[in-house]
């Protein structure tokens, strides 16, 4: 089991039970959390808010906001006297060297990978590989579940996830990508996306106007719960062509929708579908 990185810390290093972490990625923070482990400091949304994302908020009430994830506050970061550093290569390899003479840093090369390999790989640096076996354990469990359930109504309805890209066009995530695999591939859900078989890319960019033509039932648009503002999408529709416009439903993601990629939010994510879907559902509310 292994996955690249870049550090400056080559030699062996031990950490204490209680380890002071600065998370870089709200991704890396979501799986700290999982583990148990409240970083000391993390990231907000963007530059332009005060607050951590959504999701994670009420889970960070004692952790420091260290600036965001493309532009870090090393000041805030030192004043932490942290144990070790955790981010992504990709957006923090620039402040690799003044990282490093802060605390121990390692940054992924490439956090777009198994999203459970990447959880397993910092559960391993902390020596808690037995809460990951737990954690995955029971999210297997919670899938299982929900699929053997098969209730009628929740699979005889085609669902489509998004994001809202920019103006009238959306991200929709496709059965490659980490959430689609989960709901189209584990659970088995209909899926109204466009000739499904050929799609290799995790993300298709729509129009509005262009959903609303593939046979989606439920529409599920991913936004930063930390933004109080929704998308109005009804605004982007051509009521001429359609004749059936979806249900629309909105749950918690990351700045701009992106796909969190870890426990907590997925299991957010899971809960409020089938609750949107199942409301009336005694046995659902148990499952999930």
């Amino acid at each position: 089991m292994q996955l690249e990185y870049y550090s400056l810390h080559k030699s062996k290093f031990s950490l204490p039970d209680e380890p002071r972490v600065v998370s870089l990625m709200p991704h890396i923070t979501d799986h700290l959390l999982s583990l148990k482990i409240v970083p000391v400091g993390t990231v907000k949304v963007n530059d332009y808010e005060t607050e951590f994302h959504g999701y994670l908020k009420k889970y960070l009430t004692n952790s420091m906001v260290i600036g965001s994830s493309i532009e870090l506050n090393l000041e805030a970061i030192a004043s932490l006297k942290p144990d070790i550093i955790i981010g992504e290569g990709k957006k923090h390899l620039f402040y690799l060297n003044k990282l490093s003479s802060i605390a121990p840093t390692f940054l992924f090369k490439d956090l777009t990978v198994d999203w459970q390999l990447v959880f397993k790989i910092i559960g391993n640096m902390f020596g808690r590989q037995s809460v990951v076996a737990k954690e995955l354990e029971l999210f297997k469990q919670k899938i299982n579940d929900i699929k053997n359930f098969k209730n009628k109504t929740l699979f005889s309805k085609n669902i489509l996830f998004a994001n809202h890209w920019k103006r009238n066009l959306f991200r929709v995530y496709s059965h490659k990508s980490h959430l689609g695999k989960i709901l189209y591939e584990e659970i088995q859900l209909p899926y109204a996306g466009y000739d499904y078989e050929s799609i290799e890319k995790p993300l298709i960019t729509l129009s509005i106007n262009d959903i609303m033509q593939t046979s989606v039932d439920e529409l599920f648009i991913l936004t930063d719960t930390a933004n109080p503002q929704r998308i109005h999408i009804q605004q982007y529709f051509d009521h001429d062509k359609q004749k059936h416009p979806p249900q629309i439903h909105y749950l918690p993601g990351l700045k701009d929708g992106i796909e969190g990629k870890g426990l907590i939010l997925y299991n957010q994510i899971i809960q409020h579908l089938f609750h949107a879907i199942s409301s009336e559902s005694k046995e659902v509310q148990k499952i999930v």
